[in-house]
């Protein structure tokens, strides 16, 4: 079967796997699946603005998809202070899958961007802030008696 994207592929995928999953994470892969159908809807709305996001953040646009994805993540954690207990945690999941798509992207760019072979733990640590990174320093030389 052929799909206009590899995102589409994607979805195809999770979708066939869904009566096979477990059930208690059944939910949680259907509502990322709704959330996903949210946004292809908010893309795809108006014709003639094909592919554009019609929602979005009046008073915070920015260009590009990862403004448009910092945008629903600003939407989702202002949203999330008003929802029940499970509600609030299944946004979380969605957070977390976005945040973890996020981590991906930065780890292949660097991987394409880095000459030498650095590893996993170099990309890592290249993400703290200074303080994290005097942190994990210290807590490294705690740990290992260096």
């Amino acid at each position: 079967m052929e799909y206009q994207n590899e995102h589409q592929r994607q979805k195809a995928i999770l979708e066939a796997a869904l009566p096979y999953v477990a059930p208690n994470s059944r939910h949680a892969i259907q509502m990322f699946l709704q959330v996903d159908s949210l946004v292809e809807l908010a893309k795809n709305d108006h014709p003639g603005r094909e592919g554009e996001y019609t929602l979005e953040a009046a008073e915070h646009r920015q260009s590009g998809s990862e403004g448009q994805r910092n945008n629903l993540q600003e939407m989702l954690l202002r949203v999330q202070e008003h929802l029940t207990p499970k509600e609030s945690e299944m946004v979380q999941m969605v957070l977390n899958f976005m945040n973890t798509g996020r981590l991906l992207r930065r780890y292949r760019e660097f991987n394409r961007n880095e000459t030498n072979n650095t590893s996993l733990r170099d990309f890592l640590i290249a993400q703290l802030n200074p303080e994290q990174k005097a942190s994990f320093e210290q807590l490294q030389n705690i740990m290992y008696n260096e």
